[in-house]
């Protein structure tokens, strides 16, 4: 018996047997199947609702609506628990679903109810979501605050990303129905989770426990958000949260994985495989299945079983969407112990696009692109480790960081930054207080010693000696030691060092390769082969050892016996693919092809070089790195007459590196063959400044005759003159040397105007080609140099005669050019003249326009004058005319006109009514505007002529005898008496201007006053116009 409430729910077999009997309503049966789904009885509920369908009284009114409800009750139940389901379950419990909503909607259902759990099912398919949010949509529009769809929507939304839009839905139910299912809170707990918000998401889940402290999802919500926090306590409070969901239900794939997640950090490993294993198997989720996949590899890691790791890493990395990285790293782990290397890279780089700031990976690429030793990748590594660095700054102190950055300049061969990467690791080890290991000190030694520092090398290697006691550790260290002593030129005591090391480790072969190598660079060959004999007696098959021997062969000519040595090494299953000796093999056939080179067509030099190329082709097909092989697939090429597929062969290889020098003196070779002259003599320089001996005579020959050939004879003399220091002795130099002076003449002696110095070295040095040609006599180049002499004698003999006609012609030449330069001369002198004379013309110019404006200004002074008395013999007249007639004359211009009949106009104008006041205010204004504009500034007076001056002069007087004739009319007198004055006042501040611009003007410069001169002509033309 169970209780809900005050009522007390009897067995549920009972009570189907008693409704079976009474075969009461359907709707009773529902009532009573509620009862138990609110007891939580749910297995009670459905089966008295399935038992209703059949045993129930159908004869009442409303059964087809109850039979509806029925059917959507069951669905509703069964959709809840297929959204707890995966797999078969699921699948199980849909067709179930699609069961009871066909059989309802065959009643035609119009049920609100009915329609809102069709849509939830629909959402079980993913690919029926659209049609489950248009039931919704239907709904709202009807009952716009229903609960499930706005629920429903939200959900959709929140599938579909929208996370804004499901928050909206989640708030609208919750402000119209505050104390809604807690569910809708953790709704909106995960939104703001998913839009960042944590304090937000941490407050909807504390709500949700308020309204039902047993909701799971809430539970879960707040248990996830704890463990984000990295928090002892905050960490102990998420997995009390985990543990109570997971006893409400044990299925839930989340609570698993978060479980199994903490068990991991707590080593119980054991659990973390049931747990994950448990929720890989309760979900379809691709996510939380790598999750789970990913924690059972991780616990086989951590517990040493690598290959179930493997295994696990594998299928998380399968079952992982695209963007999970974890699982690459572990797989990569995997593939290193494995020494699969390769494919560790590729899970590496896959985890570095997806996360490109993983700091372990970084490191872990990085070492793995070190120890690849490719030129491209360690630049990878150390682009890598820069960033790691970058990304946290910390990692300064962590010395692997270090000793991978060491290992990278190592191999792109840059000491110095590889010292210093070895002393930052030295200093952070005294930094945290742990004893620096012995091989930090080795490596450092080593380093220093290629980095061209032997003392400190040496005193790194002592500290290091001083501090170990490790047997093997010694021995290296004291090898190391010896080696740097040859550094430092000190052989005798590296000698020495290496026999007592030979003496305490007699099998030590290093040593006796060393001591074979110094005898070898003192030409003491045949010690040297002794030594490499010694080793042979230890190790008869010693690579080193047969390997030397075999150049040391080859290098004097003893083909058949460095064949036989490189051949011992090719017979050993061990070292029959070592592509060293295959190279090797392969220049020795090629020594053959070059001395059987006049008679490339026999048998025999054909074979050699096919074998030569089957040899390169298998060492390059070995390691397709492998330059050296490229470099004598390029030679046999050559070798056989193919020249243009031998240059393409060596060009690729001075693409794709620079450490392959042989292949650049092969392409010079090349070039200079197929007479491409330029480029042979520029790589021949190349060769010579960057990787061979400056004064190697050898290549300064084959430059010497890229230059000559390419008709640089001057350029070729003077590089044999440099080879000529180094090897005097050398007879074919010395000819070479005498033909090349010799075509250096020939070309000075061609040319259509040489010149007569070097017309005359041309023969000395022609002289001492012919003295080098007689010596040159007695040797075995008899014939060379005696056909070679006899061309110089006859150059010379017609010498003398060219020495005459350059000298004739240089003297033609010199006196040309001194006729030019006289003739320069008198042309010069001219030009002054003429100069000197332009310049009196105008200073004589200039003193007559000034003659002739003192004139005008006398006489400008003397009509003033005149004007000025007869103003005072006019008697003053009735200040009332004078006041009326002012007005018209004070803004009279210079040109006066005064008319005969003057007198009869006043009169006129006396008889005459005066005009209205605006009239006459308007014509004044006028009038003034009129007088303003022909009234002249300084400015147009300054640039006025001299002529100009004469004329208005001249027509004053004239209107001055007219204005005194007609004295007998009172009020014209007057007014001609007003209008002289003021004119007169006017000439006389007209000329106080012209007066101070006349001692500016003396300053000015003859060609101001010409340019002044010239500007006033032009007014006067535009005034005479």
């Amino acid at each position: 018996m169970s209780e809900i409430g005050n009522k007390t729910l009897e067995n549920v077999h009972d009570l189907l047997f008693e409704l079976s009997a009474k075969r009461l309503n359907l709707r009773t049966w529902i009532q009573k199947a509620l009862l138990y789904y609110s007891a939580r009885q749910f297995e009670s509920f459905v089966m008295l609702l399935e038992a209703a369908i059949v045993k129930s009284g159908k004869l009442y009114v409303g059964y087809k609506e109850d039979l509806i409800r029925t059917y959507t009750l069951l669905a509703g139940y069964f959709t809840n628990m297929a959204y707890r389901e995966t797999g078969n379950r699921r699948a199980a419990l849909q067709a179930k679903i699609t069961n009871l909503l066909n059989a309802a909607q065959g009643l035609q259902p119009n049920d609100r109810q009915y329609s809102v759990v069709r849509a939830y099912a629909m959402m079980l398919s993913s690919g029926r979501s659209q049609d489950a949010d248009n039931i919704f949509l239907s709904i709202l529009k009807i009952m716009p605050h229903n609960v499930p769809c706005l629920i429903g929507r939200g959900c959709l939304a929140y599938n579909r990303r929208d996370y804004s839009g499901a928050l909206g839905y989640f708030k609208s139910v919750l402000m119209h129905y505050p104390r809604g299912p807690g569910d809708v809170r953790v709704g909106v707990g995960h939104c703001f989770l998913k839009m960042d918000s944590v304090d937000w998401a941490r407050r909807a889940f504390e709500l949700a426990l308020e309204c039902n402290g047993r909701c799971q999802n809430a539970l879960v919500g707040m248990a996830v958000i704890k463990l984000n926090v990295l928090d002892k306590q905050s960490q102990q409070e998420a997995i009390y949260l985990l543990c109570a969901a997971y006893e409400q239900y044990n299925r839930d794939p989340m609570i698993l994985s978060c479980l199994a997640q903490h068990y991991y950090y707590v080593k119980s490993y054991e659990r973390v495989q049931t747990l994950a294993g448990n929720a890989i198997a309760h979900t379809d989720s691709a996510e939380l299945r790598a999750q789970n996949f990913l924690q059972i590899a991780r616990s086989f890691h951590a517990t040493g079983h690598f290959d179930r790791a493997f295994e696990f890493y594998k299928m998380s990395v399968k079952s992982c969407p695209n963007g999970y990285a974890p699982p690459h790293l572990g797989l990569a782990q995997m593939y290193m112990r494995r020494n699969q290397l390769d494919k560790a890279m590729n899970c590496l780089e896959t985890l570095i696009k997806i996360v490109p700031n993983n700091l372990y990976g970084l490191r872990l690429l990085s070492m793995l692109y070190v120890q690849d030793n490719a030129g491209p990748k360690v630049d990878g590594a150390l682009e890598f480790l820069n960033k790691s660095l970058g990304l946290s700054p910390r990692l300064n102190k962590d010395f692997d960081i270090w000793l991978i950055y060491a290992r990278a300049y190592e191999n792109k061969e840059l000491w110095s930054q590889t010292i210093k990467s070895y002393e930052q690791a030295v200093k952070i080890f005294q930094d945290i207080g742990q004893s620096i290991p012995v091989e930090l000190f080795n490596n450092l030694g080593a380093s220093l010693m290629y980095g061209k520092q032997p003392q400190k090398a040496l005193v790194t290697l002592d500290h290091a000696l001083a501090g170990d006691t490790n047997e093997s550790n010694r021995l290296t260290i004291s090898f190391n030691r010896a080696r740097v002593l040859e550094e430092l030129h000190r052989e005798d005591l590296a000698e020495n060092l290496y026999k007592h090391l030979i003496q305490e480790y007699p099998k030590y072969i290093d040593c006796y390769i060393r001591l074979g190598k110094m005898a070898a660079k003192r030409h003491q060959y045949v010690t040297a082969m002794d030594y490499y004999k010694e080793v042979l007696k230890v190790d008869n098959d010693n690579l080193s050892a047969r390997c030397l021997m075999g150049n040391y062969f080859m290098k004097h000519g003893m083909t058949t016996q460095a064949m036989y040595c490189h051949n011992v090494i090719l017979r050993r299953r061990e070292t029959r693919r070592d592509s060293y000796t295959m190279v090797a093999v392969g220049n020795v056939c090629l020594i053959n092809v070059h001395r059987t080179f006049g008679r490339l067509e026999d048998s025999t030099s054909k074979r050699h070089q096919e074998k030569a190329l089957q040899l390169f082709r298998r060492a390059l097909e070995q390691n397709p790195r492998n330059l050296w092989a490229a470099n004598g697939i390029g030679a046999a090429l050559c070798a056989g007459g193919l020249l243009n597929e031998g240059e393409a062969v060596f060009k690729q290889i001075l693409e794709s590196s620079k450490y392959c020098t042989q292949s650049l003196l092969n392409l010079a070779n090349v070039s200079l063959e197929l007479k491409k002259y330029k480029q042979a003599s520029q790589m021949y320089k190349q060769c010579l400044d960057d990787f061979l001996p400056p004064k190697s005579v050898a290549i300064m020959q084959l430059l010497a005759r890229s230059l000559y050939l390419g008709g640089k004879a001057k350029e070729a003399k003077f590089v044999l003159l440099q080879a000529r220091h180094v090897a005097p002795h050398d007879l074919i130099l010395l000819y070479n040397l005498a033909v090349t002076i010799k075509q250096y003449s020939l070309m000075v002696f061609g040319m259509q105007r040489p010149d007569l110095k070097e017309l005359m070295l041309a023969e000395q040095e022609l002289k001492v080609a012919l003295r080098y040609f007689d010596g040159l006599v007695a040797s075995k180049y008899e014939r060379q140099a005696q056909r070679q002499a006899k061309k110089c004698r006859a150059i010379l003999l017609d010498l003398p005669e060219e020495l005459n006609r350059v000298r004739e012609q240089e003297q033609l030449d010199e006196d040309r050019v001194r006729l030019q330069e006289q003739r320069y001369q008198e042309l010069q002198k001219q030009l002054q003249q003429e100069k000197i004379q332009r310049q009196l013309a105008e200073k004589q110019l200039q003193e007559n326009q000034m003659a002739k404006r003192l004139e005008v200004l006398e006489r400008t002074k003397k009509l003033i004058s005149t004007v000025n008395n007869e103003m005072k013999k006019v008697p003053k007249k009735n200040q009332t005319q004078k006041k009326r007639h002012s007005n018209e004359d004070d803004d009279d211009d210079d040109d006066v006109n005064v008319d005969e009949n003057a007198g009869e106009n006043l009169e006129n104008e006396e008889n005459t009514s005066p005009p209205p006041a605006k009239k006459a205010k308007k014509k004044t204004t006028k009038e003034k505007r009129s007088r303003k504009s022909s009234i002249k500034s300084k400015a147009f007076i300054d640039n006025e002529s001299a002529d100009e001056e004469s004329e208005d002069a001249s027509g004053l007087e004239k209107r001055v005898e007219q204005s005194s004739k007609e004295t007998n009319n009172e009020q014209s007198d007057e007014n001609l008496m007003d209008r002289l004055q003021s004119i007169g006042q006017r000439r006389q501040l007209e000329m106080d201007n012209f007066m101070s611009d006349r001692k500016e003007r003396e300053s000015e410069t003859p060609e101001m006053i010409l340019e002044y001169v010239e500007r006033l002509k032009k007014k006067m033309q535009t005034n005479s116009q």
